[in-house]
């Protein structure tokens, strides 16, 4: 009988504890910040797309030729959506609308950029402080969720690596060798020597595995570590620069680690602000 009344107390003080948890708010401006980045990435990666014909491409050479047409579709209003948000006109609205069509588009050609795409645009759209803001507060708990999906990107990409393919540089070897034989990729003629072989690749792999859980476990400690915050922000912005970076120069990846730069290091930031807000509102 104890056990089943301890358990209710449990259960209660756990379903208090989380109301509490979803009325606690935090400045706002790291919050507005990413969401016109997040934006302003995007709707630069699907002009891009849209003009280029990229993601239709692949669908001109199947029977079914109506999918192109689909995808330029959802793409003008993937464009429409986010020129909105950096309006600051209805973007909560927006980014619902932006959900739903990359959803679709996910649907027809499945890629990881666009899953990302498609969590956080739904998480932003919970985001209901205005570019004023009351008083310049936002709700926690979008903030964090949204922490905790990057600290969980990186982390299962870096468990997903852990194979011999990737740890042997042959993974790292055949992409940039694709970048030389196919796009002419202007790697500096000592690094094109370097990285012809699989010793150096091996290394930049194996960098590439502990930077990622290194930062999958900064940006855990920043959402549950308690006070001690000082530094992580900054040491994962560094992290997390220079893991997207190698991927921008060496293979051909932009606008993905855009947006992970910047959720990165416009969410931490302020890290023990964001806790003296916690504790004063929760305890109230």
């Amino acid at each position: 009988m104890r056990f089943i009344v301890n358990s209710i107390v449990y259960k209660s003080g756990m379903k208090t504890r989380f109301k509490s948890w979803l009325q606690v708010t935090t400045p706002s401006l790291g919050m507005m910040r990413f969401r016109f980045a997040f934006a302003a990435i995007w709707l630069t990666y699907d002009l891009v797309d849209l003009i280029w014909g990229g993601t239709q491409a692949p669908f001109w050479l199947y029977s079914d030729r109506t999918a192109p047409h689909q995808i330029a579709a959802l793409q003008i209003g993937l464009v429409l959506c986010e020129l909105s948000v950096l309006l600051g006109f209805h973007p909560q609205k927006s980014l619902l609308l932006a959900f739903f069509l990359r959803a679709f588009e996910a649907w027809i050609f499945p890629l990881n950029d666009f899953l990302y795409y498609i969590v956080t645009a739904l998480l932003l759209a919970h985001f209901e402080s205005s570019f004023l803001g009351e008083k310049g507060k936002a709700q926690l708990w979008v903030r964090q969720v949204l922490v905790l999906e990057t600290a969980w990107i990186y982390f299962s990409t870096a468990l997903l690596k852990l194979n011999p393919s990737w740890l042997s540089g042959g993974d790292l070897y055949s992409r940039q060798m694709f970048q030389i034989s196919s796009h002419a990729w202007p790697y500096p003629m000592f690094y094109k020597t370097l990285s012809s072989g699989l010793p150096l690749n091996a290394v930049l792999a194996w960098s590439a595995v502990v930077g990622e859980f290194s930062l999958a476990l900064l940006l855990g400690y920043w959402c549950l570590g308690g006070k001690r915050k000082r530094g992580v922000s900054g040491m994962a912005t560094v992290l997390v620069i220079l893991i997207h970076g190698f991927a921008a120069v060496a293979l051909n990846v932009w606008f993905f680690g855009a947006s992970m730069i910047a959720q990165v290091s416009f969410l931490t930031a302020s890290g023990a602000s964001l806790e003296g807000e916690m504790e004063g509102e929760m305890g109230s």
